[in-house]
């Protein structure tokens, strides 16, 4: 098009290329000056209604007078039909393009970011709200002033059918959660837009680097980002508050108003006494959500893989035997507090800890030793023999008792098959409370000569990290007891002042300084307060300095520099842990997953493979290795994992709901049910159950067999409308009791209206709720409820393809089929309106047969 004539502007350029069109740099003849010329992409304007839509859009932009907004001086049409902006041309650079040629620094970032909020404050004051701020769209002109451009074509892009996986990663990086969710937009949008663009600009990376689609939009959606003075400690905190305002999840925990931005933005400036401007020459110058009746289904899935514990135990158990074996497949299970003092429960909990810690260490060269953590045990609730049998398949239990004689402490152990329940060995320790410290190496060596484990070669001795302070041992040993549980922030904060008051009688114990290393790192992860990582931080290099060798210090450090962005770290941090502790299961997955982190896949598969070489027998390693293929969507090779994970623990429902899991994402939905089935036979549970019967309802049409799964599910917890509101359905098609399927709805409809209470503005909440109603007969409360659902998220299409079955039950057959047709235009899954019992009728209607024929030739085309 170069040199062509278009209306009265002649083409001189080509300025660059994108997803929304063309733009060319053109000479208006008529008034003498340069322009910028968009042509939109045909795919955009192709539908009538969108296109008129989109000028009126364009008209309202076009009267935003205001210096940080690029002015529209045209809207038009070429001879062809092709659409075109005419927009004020700027001599310089685009954000993206300063970013990546020399970025900004702190004062110059939040300049730009302050002429940003100007500009939208003045679009927000007419309505108008942006959709897409990116460093794409934004330009620094010669003369120091920032443009804002392409208002009104995010709307269009939503319009017109493009969704949000259709978009670049780039793209998506910059977009709010709520956008990601099909949520109502509103302008606090585009001030999340805004604090990510901030994030980068003052430390160099987007607060979310994950590069594929969904690790992306899960990040943005669920995950909070290091504050970005983690990243670049040349952050001030206050300003750190405001890029964390900016980018919260929640709309309503944002700045109310970019005025406020703008205000608070030149309170920082001023503070700081920083000009507003540097007149310095190129300075300045959702993915489609699904069903909703999936939602608990596809959610319990994602958990499922998610939360996967990471250390368990294989290998077949042994027979009766009156010596340890030689393949050692220890758990060392909590100990019994004889007396049961509440005030001696941490303690003994921190000593069964340490103990299981310290034997994992002794015989790190045999592949057929290994130790389940003490954090699996806590997490499976194993208390005795069989329980680690089941869960972990372990060949040899650890059950003591700890008991407290005025100025004694006596310690019992005993050695238990397995298999048999039967007791192996016994051996008791005493230690006065002044050798304390001495009991740590005394219970190991015992349990090593009870395991028939050569004690010359695999002698324990905590090392120089330990104290000689009986009392400060005693406090730490508390203090990592209460570090066990966690997820209770008393419980941290107890622990972090028993660590304390440890280094004040010790103030060279380095597992002292480590312990509080770790619970600092704990804070952070339960409250997302930067400060708390300074401290672990400060407490973990402390450690370092005074004993270089622990590596649990060397793990804390890691994880830290993971949680805060520092990859590269990490990975340094991990690989040390692993020089000190070859067998270490958290410095190999913390190195695995900062590769991932990376990009380095190859290398982070090495490490979960090199960990099962380690120990071939440990069926931890499997599972690690088979959630890394799921993340990767190898689910060929994660099927094969967790049948090596079925193969180790056969009598746990771990694996066989894993295998399930995976089975479901490659729809052989007969096998994900009968693996579901098995991990209900061993250990039944809410979940299996839930997803029992929403496999049976869709995929089986078995609404019998699924009514049963959801009681099942029920009996364990009887609080999700969804569940029983499945229970009803699948009663009613099943031919059950007509009283007992409204009884059914009746129940789901008070517990979602409970919900409404807490959440009114929900709109895939109203949608059910109207379902409810629909089913009770309340059509008219249901017609309003589907009306204002539909009013909240116009764009949402699990909203919009719902609410259309609920109209097919009202009997409204003409606004079912266009807000059907219109959620199956926009992405949704035709498989989920073909097995919907609701809609049998409606899938014989010849205007949605024709509906289909005609989508299903373009969709070819």
């Amino acid at each position: 098009m170069i040199g062509q004539s278009i209306s009265h502007y002649k083409i001189l350029e080509k300025l660059g290329e994108g997803g929304m069109g063309v733009v060319y740099k053109a000479h208006d003849t008529k008034l003498d000056r340069t322009v910028a010329l968009k042509f939109l992409s045909a795919d955009l304007t192709a539908n009538p209604q969108t296109k008129s839509r989109f000028v009126q859009e364009a008209r309202a932009a076009s009267r935003l007078d205001h210096p940080n907004i690029s002015v529209i001086h045209e809207i038009g049409d070429t001879d062809d039909g092709r659409s075109f902006i005419c927009m004020g041309y700027y001599d310089g650079e685009t954000l993206e393009e300063r970013i990546e040629r020399d970025p900004p620094d702190i004062e110059t970032s939040v300049n730009i970011a302050l002429q940003i909020a100007k500009g939208l404050q003045s679009a927000h004051k007419s309505g108008i709200v942006h959709r897409d701020i990116k460093p794409a769209n934004i330009m620094l002109t010669s003369g120091a002033y920032v443009k804002i451009v392409d208002f009104g074509l995010a709307k269009l892009m939503s319009e017109s059918g493009i969704t949000e996986t259709g978009r670049s990663v780039g793209t998506l990086a910059y977009m709010s959660p709520e956008q990601l969710q099909g949520k109502k937009i509103d302008a606090k949008t585009d001030l999340y837009s805004l604090g990510v663009l901030l994030y980068e600009m003052i430390t160099g990376q987007r607060p979310f680097a994950e590069e594929h689609y969904a690790a992306l939009m899960y990040s943005i959606v669920n995950v909070d980002p290091p504050p970005p003075s983690l990243i670049n400690p040349s952050v001030p905190k206050e300003l750190d508050e405001i890029v964390l305002q900016l980018i919260r999840k929640n709309p309503d925990q944002r700045y109310k108003s970019a005025s406020a931005v703008v205000e608070k933005l030149n309170d920082y400036l001023s503070e700081k006494k920083v000009p507003l401007h540097k007149n310095r020459s190129g300075l300045i110058g959702f993915i489609s959500q699904p069903k909703a009746i999936f939602a608990a289904l596809l959610v319990v899935i994602i958990i499922a893989v998610l939360s996967f514990p990471d250390s368990r135990s294989s290998l077949p158990s042994f027979f009766n035997f009156t010596s340890a074996p030689d393949d050692i497949h220890l758990v060392v299970l909590p100990f019994l507090n004889v007396g049961e003092d509440p005030a001696n429960q941490p303690f003994n909990d921190g000593l069964m800890e340490i103990l299981t810690s310290s034997l994992t260490m002794l015989q790190p060269q045999d592949i057929s030793y290994w130790v389940v953590s003490a954090s699996d045990v806590r997490q499976q609730n194993v208390t005795s023999a069989r329980d680690a049998l089941r869960e972990f398949n372990a060949t040899i239990a650890v059950h003591g008792s700890l008991q407290r004689l005025s100025n004694r402490i006596q310690l019992t152990l005993n050695l238990v098959d397995t298999k048999t329940a039967r007791q192996i060995k016994s051996d008791m320790l005493s230690v006065s409370v002044d050798s304390l410290p001495h009991l740590q190496d005394e219970a190991v060596n015992l349990l090593a000569q009870m395991l028939n484990i050569d004690d010359k070669e695999s002698r324990f001795t905590s090392g120089s990290g330990s104290t000689t302070v009986a009392r400060s041992y005693e406090l730490y040993l508390e203090g990592r007891g209460y570090l066990q549980d966690y997820q209770m922030i008393e419980n941290i904060e107890r622990a972090i002042n028993l660590f304390n008051r440890a280094i004040e009688l010790d103030p060279e114990y380095a597992q002292a300084y480590a312990g509080l290393g770790e619970a600092y790192r704990r804070m952070y992860d339960e409250t997302r307060d930067s400060e708390w990582v300074d401290m672990a931080i400060q407490y973990s290099e402390r450690a370092k300095e005074i004993n270089n060798e622990l590596a649990a210090v060397h793990v804390t450090l890691g994880m830290i520099q993971q949680a805060t962005g520092r990859y590269d770290e990490a990975v340094n941090s991990f690989r040390r842990a692993l020089e000190l502790d070859s067998v270490n299961s958290d410095a190999y997955r913390g190195l695995a997953r900062a590769y991932v982190q990376l990009g380095s896949i190859d290398q982070a598969e090495e490490t979960y493979k090199r960990s099962i070489r380690l120990r071939p027998t440990y069926w931890a390693g499997y599972n690690q290795l088979g959630g890394f293929y799921y993340g990767q969507g190898k689910f060929t090779e994660a099927v094969q994992q967790y049948e090596k994970v079925i193969e180790l623990i056969p009598n746990s429902s771990y694996g066989y709901s894993n295998l399930g899991v995976v089975y479901y994402y490659l729809e052989d939905y007969p096998k994900a049910i009968e693996l579901f089935n098995k991990a209900s036979e061993i250990e039944p549970g809410y979940f299996i159950w839930s997803n029992l019967g929403t496999l049976h309802y869709y995929h089986e049409s078995n609404f019998e067999e699924a009514a049963q799964m959801y009681e099942n599910a029920l009996n364990i917890s009887d609080h999700d409308h969804r569940v029983w509101a499945h229970l009803a359905s699948a009663s009613y098609w099943s031919g059950r009791d007509s009283l007992a399927v409204k009884e059914y709805y009746q129940k789901a409809l008070t517990l979602a209206k409970e919900e409404e209470r807490v959440n009114p503005r929900d709109a895939e909440l109203l949608v059910n709720i109207a379902g409810y109603q629909t089913a009770l007969g309340d059509f008219s409360e249901a017609r309003q409820n589907l009306t204002y659902a539909l009013e909240l998220a116009p764009e949402n299409i699990s909203v919009i393809c719902n609410a259309g079955i609920v109209y097919e039950q009202l009997g409204d057959r003409d606004r079912a089929l266009t807000l059907i047709t219109n959620a199956l235009e926009r992405g949704y899954a035709y498989s989920e309106i073909e097995n919907d019992p609701h809609l049998r009728e409606f899938l014989r209607d010849p205007r949605f047969i024709s509906f289909i024929q005609d989508f299903t030739t373009n969709s070819a085309e």
